[in-house]
């Protein structure tokens, strides 16, 4: 059983289970910095650790070392958006949010108008009861069909949470 104190800075503590968010930040680091022709190591410029030490912090093998939340607002802040919004997502859908990037959306001109957005939302939800019927006509949904069906679910929120505030705007 995992014992948190109310004023622990700990993020999580990877002695008492594999941290699945530990996992989606290594691997946005790493594919942030492949795409970038950086090591791993870069990030260790903004941590407050020296090299080897931030990539043992940065190891989700690594039962020694735990991030804190300090040290995750670091390296959100030197990611891009794309690998940035990779660990918020897992973040959020691990506690049962949705991570909206409406901001970068509305700026890049995605679902200017409320006609295109209701037709991603209407054909998400087309494809959200197709892979549920898939999924069921074996009559066992297997764990691949689970993630399949809750990507969708959650791309679906998302865009029902985006509708929403483009309704709030035009007011």
């Amino acid at each position: 059983m995992q014992v948190q104190t109310p004023l622990s800075n700990q993020l999580y503590s990877k002695r008492y289970s594999q941290s699945t968010l530990l996992n989606v930040i290594s691997h946005s680091i790493n594919s942030f910095c492949n795409s970038m022709g950086f090591q791993k190591g870069y990030f260790s410029k903004f941590l407050p650790y020296s090299e080897s030490q931030s990539l043992k912090f940065l190891n989700p093998n690594n039962t020694d070392k735990n991030l804190k939340i300090t040290d995750l607002e670091l390296i959100l802040s030197h990611l891009d958006c794309f690998h940035k919004k990779m660990i918020l997502d897992s973040l959020c859908h691990q506690f049962g949010f949705v991570c909206v990037d409406s901001a970068e959306m509305m700026e890049k001109g995605i679902y200017q108008n409320m006609e295109t957005l209701l037709l991603t939302i209407s054909a998400t939800n087309g494809e959200l009861a197709n892979c549920f019927l898939k999924a069921v006509q074996d009559g066992n949904i297997n764990d691949l069909e689970k993630d399949s069906l809750q990507k969708i679910a959650y791309d679906l929120r998302a865009f029902l949470i985006l509708f929403e505030s483009r309704i709030k705007e035009t007011n």
